[in-house]
């Protein structure tokens, strides 16, 4: 049984996708259009879609879902990914 992590991110597509390869290996050139990648060899899936950008006054915050399915969530391999994650795609100071 897979376990779901859902994350809503302020980060636009294009920003995304431009930090993935630092994250993951993908193929070359990767599918277009491309909303999930398997890692078979970690029992890792991360799946994206774009969410409407929310907007404050003239703020315009673009947000994306990222899902990432772990075969095995406790796994050294897997939180190791999540670390590494978080690391890539921090935004702020905090």
């Amino acid at each position: 049984m897979k376990t779901a992590l859902v994350r809503v991110m302020a980060i636009g597509l294009d920003d995304f996708l431009r930090l993935l390869p630092h994250l993951v290996e993908l193929p070359a050139p990767p599918p277009t259009p491309c909303n999930s990648i398997a890692l078979p060899a970690q029992g890792i899936t991360l799946c994206w879609q774009v969410l409407p950008v929310v907007r404050s006054g003239a703020m315009r915050l673009p947000q994306l879902e990222v899902t990432l399915l772990f075969d095995d969530m406790q796994s050294a391999g897997s939180i190791a990914f999540l670390r590494r994650f978080d690391y890539i795609f921090q935004r702020g100071g905090g």
